[in-house]
């Protein structure tokens, strides 16, 4: 008994570990996800032979639970992830979004299949969800990743909010002071103009924030 194609093919979804001819049985061992052939020749003393042709397909173990990633991207800024594709997708050849109903104008996403990624650009404040879906398509085997992504402000983008400041004053009083920014949300301002001038009264701007 023997393997007559052995070295035929590239040996890679099992080995011959031992021959038993008294049972006239062979054993292999899964190696590698894949497909192997051994053609299998049984003779007598007489030289006549009888072929098994043996055809093993190793199927790799199950992939891990679908991934759920969070990122979070400024508007009008651009993130990128790579994924960490599970073991049992061997040769990825295959990428894609499987949920793209769930993409909308938030973020823009976008498949980078050199880098077997994602890149991710934030359009408008907001959340957006991709399913990433990488296969090896020989195989027949995919792993999940779902990337939520999350759109958040650019403070450099976001204008100053001010609130109204009152303030009374005796006929002849000349040295109060108003801080005004006091009560307001800034997002990056760091100066005060007088755009009215008052009517019944003078105002002027010193130290950039407060006026006397």
């Amino acid at each position: 008994i023997e393997d007559a194609c052995d070295g035929d093919d590239d040996s890679v979804g099992f080995t011959f570990i031992t021959t038993d001819d008294s049972d006239w049985c062979i054993e292999y061992e899964g190696l590698t996800p894949g497909v192997d052939t051994a053609c299998i020749v049984v003779c007598d003393d007489l030289g006549v032979c009888d072929t098994t042709i043996l055809v093993v397909t190793v199927t790799p173990l199950d992939c891990a639970p679908t991934d759920t990633i969070t990122l979070t991207v400024m508007e009008g800024s651009m993130t990128d992830f790579d994924i960490l594709v599970d073991p049992c997708v061997v040769s990825p050849d295959t990428i894609y979004n499987d949920c793209t109903d769930l993409s909308g104008t938030n973020a823009d996403i976008m498949i980078d299949d050199v880098n077997i990624g994602i890149d991710a650009l934030g359009v408008e404040v907001g959340q957006d969800t991709a399913c990433i879906i990488v296969c090896d398509t020989t195989l027949n085997v995919c792993d999940t990743t779902i990337i939520i992504v999350n759109v958040v402000p650019d403070p450099a983008m976001t204008p100053p909010v001010a609130v109204d400041d009152n303030v009374t004053l005796p006929v002849g009083t000349t040295d109060s002071t108003i801080i005004v920014i006091e009560n307001d949300t800034l997002n990056g301002a760091t100066e005060v103009v007088i755009v009215l001038d008052p009517m019944n009264g003078t105002a002027v701007v010193v130290d950039d924030t407060t006026i006397v």
